[in-house]
């Protein structure tokens, strides 16, 4: 018999939804390890979605898998609950049964640590948010591997900084000292409080942030000095668990 003449059925595409911020660096690199796996390896229809529980079982209607960060309580329950694949690429609450792929936030500590020792500073200071989960792990990390080293950690713990309030501790630090900021965002908020309290940077304080943002960075005089985590392959190791 003849070989069939009738075409093989077009298989659509998989559709893969990214709960994920593009306003933030960090959710902006996620999206482009995505993107790279999937412009090497897949094919898959890739679209945004909300970030909050509210309108989401909608969006997932039709979707074959879901790439998310989840730093809402309600937004990963409704993920937990989703029968399709589902990878979190963030660390608030744990996932239960879903995969995560995080960043090392313990390593980034004992590293910020390491390089201010090198510089030759003897005293350490961390300046973060007392309830966000990888401002702790970081904190934690940075002041234990001081210790070990044989400095001291300065902390400065605050839900919400303060300028008149940071600027007095930064004059009550001894100097020179190394400071690391739990993020880019605020290393930069730190770094504009030591100039316009006539401390000289790095001179006096030497600041570290957490987070590549090349824009971010340069905004400060001198420019900001940060610790890659090296986002975008969070974003490819997601899209390969996926």
């Amino acid at each position: 018999m003849p070989a069939s003449t009738h075409p093989r059925a077009h298989r659509p595409a998989p559709r893969v939804l990214l709960l994920i911020s593009p306003e933030k660096a960090y959710g902006r690199d996620v999206l482009e390890g995505i993107i790279q796996h999937n412009e090497l390896h897949e094919r898959w229809q890739l679209r945004l979605g909300p970030r909050r529980a509210t309108g989401l079982r909608a969006a997932l209607q039709g979707v074959d898998g879901v790439i998310a960060e989840a730093r809402h309580r309600r937004l990963l329950e409704t993920l937990s609950s989703f029968r399709s694949p589902v990878v979190i690429v963030t660390g608030e609450f744990r996932p239960g049964r879903l995969p995560m792929v995080v960043a090392d936030n313990e390593a980034s500590g004992r590293l910020a640590a390491n390089h201010l020792h090198q510089l030759g500073l003897q005293h350490l200071a961390f300046v973060g948010h007392p309830d966000t989960w990888f401002s702790r792990v970081r904190e934690l990390a940075f002041a234990r591997r001081g210790r070990e080293l044989g400095l001291e950690c300065s902390p400065y713990l605050r839900r919400r900084l303060e300028i008149s309030g940071l600027k007095k501790w930064l004059h009550m630090l001894p100097r020179p000292t190394g400071l690391l900021a739990m993020n880019l965002d605020t290393a930069k908020i730190v770094c504009d409080a030591c100039i316009e309290s006539g401390l000289r940077v790095p001179e006096d304080v030497a600041v570290l942030g957490v987070d590549r943002d090349d824009v971010m960075s340069r905004l400060s005089v001198p420019p900001l000095s940060t610790i890659d985590l090296g986002v975008d392959r969070i974003g490819q190791r997601a899209a390969e668990l996926l």
